[in-house]
């Protein structure tokens, strides 16, 4: 095991110690096939790393907690985007989601870019971890 590796284990183990719902969310939606369902997960891996316990307003911790960690404004969009999706999920909001699914950008590209953003998330708090 080369020395960078053992550096980032150790900060791993700090990190997933302090928010353990994220990271076993993170590996149980890599095996998923369902965009919806890697959608969910993905939005829950958010809430556990930004959101406080008990709140209710998750998005707006969520894209302040990104903003805070300097990710781009087209970063925040697409996790923004990310999180209207899912709501919709959720909601069963029938018109919205046929709505959202005739629009070009939901496509897989968007879905594989958007799921690399979260590890990309993941691995800033492995490097920072916050509580």
């Amino acid at each position: 095991i080369d020395e960078d590796f053992a550096i980032y284990y150790r900060k791993f183990i700090k990190a997933y110690d302090m928010r353990p719902v994220a990271f076993d969310v993170y590996r149980r939606s890599s095996d998923r096939f369902s965009n919806n369902d890697r959608t969910i997960d993905n939005c829950t891996i958010l809430e556990s790393l930004f959101v406080p316990p008990g709140e209710r307003s998750k998005k707006s911790f969520i894209l302040y907690g990104l903003n805070i960690l300097k990710f781009s404004t087209d970063e925040i969009k697409s996790i923004e985007d990310l999180i209207e999706y899912r709501n919709t999920i959720i909601h069963a909001d029938r018109e919205k989601q046929l709505k959202l699914l005739s629009e070009s950008k939901y496509m897989y590209k968007w879905f594989e870019d958007t799921f690399k953003l979260i590890r990309k998330i993941l691995y800033k708090y492995v490097e920072s971890p916050w509580n």
